[in-house]
């Protein structure tokens, strides 16, 4: 089975500091489990440190829109290192991403699978936020190989859309 985390609609993102609703920077984690079988996409694209009392986080925040997880996410880390080459004050190396958005786990015809993942937000000086939490089961045998099967997760802030692709074995 290949499960593409396809995108994230941010529809209702939280108040962060000083009230905008821009939260951010994000790190997370999306995961597909098939019995004890799990495979993980984590990736951060937040840096936080402390100077004296202060703490200052960089990164990727989310506005209200609809994000690619590969074209807008993921591309995002990879163009913020290509602008800056890893030079003083530089947070890339804090950065990482993985270079795709497909996880591929081998299923049995009666299987559970189980897919999803949680995003949160690294806040300066407070408690970091949950923007997304959410999963989806589906059985195995339910499935039709042939079909391509879209998957709306909702979240409160934000819903993921992930595609379910039941890959025949050779």
């Amino acid at each position: 089975m290949r499960i593409t985390f396809e995108e994230l609609q941010v529809h209702n993102p939280p108040a962060d500091e000083l009230g905008r609703h821009n939260p951010g920077p994000i790190f997370g984690k999306f995961r597909v489990f098939s019995g004890v079988r799990e495979e993980t996409l984590g990736y951060d694209a937040s840096h936080c440190w402390r100077a004296w009392i202060f703490e200052q986080c960089v990164g990727l925040k989310l506005e209200r829109r609809n994000y690619s997880i590969m074209d807008d996410l993921f591309d995002w880390v990879y163009r913020w290192r290509d602008r800056c080459r890893g030079g003083p004050g530089c947070p890339t190396p804090h950065f990482h991403v993985p270079d795709t958005d497909m996880i591929t786990l081998e299923v049995g015809g009666s299987d559970d699978i189980r897919f999803g993942g949680w995003i949160r937000d690294s806040d300066a000086n407070d408690e970091d936020d949950i923007l997304f939490k959410g999963y989806e089961t589906r059985n195995v045998g339910d499935l039709d190989e042939w079909v391509s099967l879209v998957l709306p997760i909702h979240g409160d802030y934000a819903d993921l859309i992930v595609r379910k692709d039941l890959l025949p074995m050779p």
